[in-house]
């Protein structure tokens, strides 16, 4: 070593704040510049007795920190492109749908089924005799609130209630009556 009386306590608070903003220079992240610091001080700890004196012990420090955020920026990397596929749409009803053995055809037998019964509610709305119930269950279908549906509409909210549920009413008799 450069100095024999120089201690790894004197290399650490001499260096850990220049560390540190280095750190945070690189990993643009308080926590992961706070775990570098750790890692590099512990690398120089085990190596100290290593150094080579080729270059000056602050440069070979700063070394031992560039490697270990280069690392941290690898490890981020690689976990960043999982967190893509954490957030891909639809892949958690994809992966339920693999964990009960759905084969393709099944799904697409599914969505056909949920099609053709979207045809027949429809259908058994359109042929409602009451035009305020089609009005009102279309409505309800297209806007997620019913306070601004029965607004659109023009009707009082507790009206626009009252209206929905015997068109639903009228809906689930006239499925009953085709045995549906």
């Amino acid at each position: 070593m450069q100095d024999a009386n120089i201690t790894f306590d004197d290399i650490y608070h001499s260096l850990k704040d220049k560390i540190y903003r280095w750190s945070m220079s690189l990993l643009k992240n308080q926590h992961d510049a706070e775990n570098a610091v750790q890692e590099t001080f512990i690398r120089v700890y085990h190596n100290l007795s290593k150094f080579r004196e080729q270059s000056s012990l602050s440069t070979w420090v700063y070394r031992i920190c560039t490697n270990e955020c280069l690392y941290m920026l690898r490890v981020r990397k690689r976990e960043n492109k999982l967190i893509f596929f954490e957030n891909f749409d639809g892949l958690e009803e994809l992966l339920n749908l693999i964990e009960q053995d759905e084969t393709p055809e099944m799904i697409l037998q599914k969505k056909e089924h949920k099609r053709e019964y979207m045809k027949i509610l429809y259908n058994l709305i359109y042929s409602l005799n009451n035009e305020d119930y089609r009005k009102i269950i279309l409505t309800s279908l297209s806007i997620d609130e019913n306070k601004p549906a029965a607004e659109s509409i023009g009707v009082n909210y507790f009206t626009y209630k009252s209206k929905l549920h015997r068109a639903k009413k009228a809906i689930r008799e006239t499925l009953i009556q085709n045995g549906r």
